[in-house]
């Protein structure tokens, strides 16, 4: 387990602080250790209840934008501030059964700028990354988090990678997004979360639907007849594939 932010909040040393590339214009934000880390933590964090933030029985990649103290956390996660004033804490947390892959993110404002994606680093094995050099993560397991700080003045538009998927949004402070939720499907096939990925929840989607009789396998005219041609559009729509 890793206590992701224990080092901020050590009164005796006080925080380290250091550029983060994640963030547009690469400004100065308290490093995860007051001594040698980098801008952000990845793994399981120890006495972090993410439930607090994720609906209980969810899936999904979600973006949280935490601004103040962290429920369920036991002091471990506190308010933070920074040499340019308070900061808030961003974290991507997997709450699905599928680990997540190649996660990007940038952070900041569109409206200066185009946001460009920085993959998400761990700085050595998992709740070892003080003084390493950031290794891009190839996925975010299930209960995963990965977190960085940014400043609480930040309008925060926030440019996403995942799965193959781009997303582009904004997160306030105390939003909590699912942004697996903002993935349409990708054809007729794509009946089933993940959206986006065609796989064997999409067939078991559309068996069910159309041994019901549900509209959701009624995919070719005649519409309102569930027959070969919504079983041809379907095998069509899932052979071609997700762009």
């Amino acid at each position: 387990m890793f206590l992701a932010s224990a080092g901020y909040t050590d009164g005796t040393a006080g925080p380290a602080y250091g550029p983060n590339s994640y963030v547009q214009g690469q400004p100065t934000t308290p490093l995860i250790t007051t001594t040698a880390g980098g801008p952000d933590h990845f793994g399981i964090v120890d006495d972090f209840d993410f439930l607090a933030y994720v609906p209980f029985d969810s899936e999904g990649l979600w973006l949280v934008r935490i601004s103040g103290g962290v429920d369920g956390s036991f002091g471990l996660l506190r308010p933070l501030a920074g040499e340019g004033g308070p900061m808030d804490y961003l974290l991507l947390i997997n709450n699905d059964p599928e680990p997540i892959a190649n996660p990007a993110i940038a952070v900041g404002d569109a409206s200066l700028g185009a946001l460009t994606t920085v993959p998400l680093a761990s700085r050595g094995s998992e709740g070892a990354i003080a003084g390493l050099p950031g290794t891009p993560i190839a996925q975010l397991s299930r209960f995963y988090t990965w977190g960085t700080v940014i400043p609480s003045s930040l309008p925060a538009d926030v440019a996403v990678e995942f799965n193959g998927e781009s997303i582009a949004t904004t997160i306030l402070p105390g939003q909590v997004i699912n942004l697996s939720g903002t993935v349409e499907a990708c054809n007729p096939a794509d009946l089933a979360e993940l959206f986006g990925v065609l796989d064997l929840s999409d067939i078991t989607a559309f068996v069910s639907a159309f041994t019901n009789s549900e509209p959701l396998a009624d995919l070719a005219e005649p519409f309102g007849i569930f027959d070969l041609t919504d079983v041809v559009a379907f095998v069509n729509g899932f052979l071609a594939g997700c762009p």
